[in-house]
């Protein structure tokens, strides 16, 4: 039990941290913080 939601859970802030990855790299630092922010929460 759990396991499947684990994955499904961490699926969506992989995909933020990605994206707040991808944003760093432009120097888009505003935006990339609020992609981490929506990944913790």
């Amino acid at each position: 039990m759990g396991g499947a939601d684990k994955y499904l859970s961490v699926r969506p802030a992989y995909r933020l941290y990605r994206a707040e990855y991808g944003l760093r790299q432009q120097g888009c630092d505003a935006l990339a913080d609020l992609y981490a922010e929506a990944a913790t929460n």
